[in-house]
């Protein structure tokens, strides 16, 4: 939990405004990760919200650290058009 000062209520507003903002960010972004593919997908999620290495995805999956790191190429581009047209 997280505690103000009780003499700093702009703190508190900033921070409360900061947290919407990031909700709203993290929910635009879960809204568009969908429309990549099943591949895609998986790995960005697992390199970037489960912090996986680019190896270990590889060993999981069967294949090249190649492999792995150009879907997940691919996959951010995709990301970034589409992050595009709906801004």
């Amino acid at each position: 939990m997280v505690r103000f000062p009780l003499y700093c209520p702009k703190c508190k507003r900033e921070f409360l405004i900061n947290v919407i903002q990031n909700k709203a960010a993290k929910e635009q972004l879960y809204s568009v990760i969908y429309k990549l593919t099943e591949k895609q997908f998986r790995r960005i999620y697992s390199r970037y919200f489960l912090n996986m290495k680019l190896r270990d995805i590889a060993e999981l999956e069967g294949i090249s650290i190649t492999a792995v790191r150009n879907c997940i190429f691919l996959g951010l581009r995709k990301l970034k058009k589409i992050l595009k047209k709906t801004l």
